[in-house]
């Protein structure tokens, strides 16, 4: 072998320890990146699996009960429903409009008015002050953390107007604020209510208690006034496990979601029989309080013990 073709094969061989010795370094940066990679997956998995464990740990069968009975005891971190409408607010019944016939009748059961408010992956109950009694797992689109974080969206909600009976352990809806951020409060409450009940019969499950549905929810029994008259005189018991009828609200069919408005008004049971002129049962009378003079007076009565309530919190 001459001197030329030595320096020849010297050169190739060095060109090829250059190559392998980049393969090697290509090979280790990409194995090392797959590590991090792996890591991070890991890492993400477990916060995951973690913040699973602490929302199926928390106790959502006592929290709303704890709520009504001492809001201290429930750690309020933040005030979610700054950015909602203020709940629909119905007047007391003190004069009865012509049509109230034709006005939709809705029954609600003695429990928490609040809002339910399903958004990004995770279900809510906000009182009716903005802060947030529980969160909990739902079948609403993004109301639930075991759903498919890549269609999670923050600003993709649904607003419901619920009464929470912690008897049942079950939400009633009453109305719907928003669907999948479709604003529904300019619409008429006939459609409004309508749209929500065929919207929650689509959902399989909603009604039922389950690993992805901690909470059932139903819509709160309504019926055109008319055939109220006769529904009211006929039963004693309107939900399960002997559950109040707490009051009954009244919607005009064409009224909006607005926060007060004359054209959604309310009654206790028991006032039926002297603001609507209408007959009621012996169980409904026996819930007529003893010291019940007239609606006027009950206003009066109840307006004071909202005062002396707030001024006695305020000095605690």
């Amino acid at each position: 072998m001459n001197m030329e073709s030595s320096e020849i094969w010297s050169l190739k061989t060095i060109s090829l320890k250059a190559i392998y010795t980049s393969l090697e370094k290509i090979l280790f940066q990409k194995n090392k990146q797959k590590q991090d990679s792996s890591k991070l997956l890991k890492r993400n998995l477990e916060k995951k699996i973690n913040k699973r464990r602490q929302l199926e740990n928390v106790d959502h069968v006592d929290l709303m009960n704890t709520y009504k009975k001492k809001n201290k005891e429930i750690d309020f971190n933040q005030t979610e429903g700054k950015n909602i409408l203020p709940l629909m607010n119905p007047e007391l019944m003190f004069e009865v409009p012509e049509d109230i016939d034709n006005w939709i009748a809705v029954l609600c059961p003695d429990g928490i008015r609040c809002y339910v408010v399903a958004k990004n992956n995770k279900t809510k109950a906000i009182a009716t002050s903005g802060k947030t009694i529980n969160c909990f797992q739902s079948l609403f689109p993004y109301g639930q953390c075991l759903q498919d974080n890549r269609i999670r969206s923050r600003r993709i909600q649904t607003v419901l107007d619920c009464v929470y009976s912690a008897q049942l352990r079950k939400f009633y809806v009453l109305d719907v604020l928003e669907w999948l951020d479709m604003p529904c409060t300019y619409y008429d409450a006939d459609f409004r209510f309508s749209f929500v009940e065929s919207r929650l019969n689509l959902i399989q499950g909603i009604n039922k208690v389950s690993e992805k549905n901690y909470f059932p929810f139903e819509m709160a029994p309504r019926m055109v006034t008319s055939d109220f008259y006769q529904y009211i005189l006929d039963n004693g018991k309107f939900f399960p496990e002997n559950v109040n009828l707490d009051r009954i609200y009244f919607y005009n069919p064409e009224s909006y979601y607005i926060s007060n408005t004359p054209t959604a008004l309310w009654l206790k049971p028991f006032m039926i029989t002297d603001v609507l002129q209408k007959p009621i049962n012996d169980q409904i009378e026996l819930q007529r309080p003893l010291n019940y003079v007239d609606i006027f007076e009950y206003d009066k009565n109840l307006k004071t013990n909202k005062k002396e309530k707030s001024s006695s919190d305020s000095k605690k």
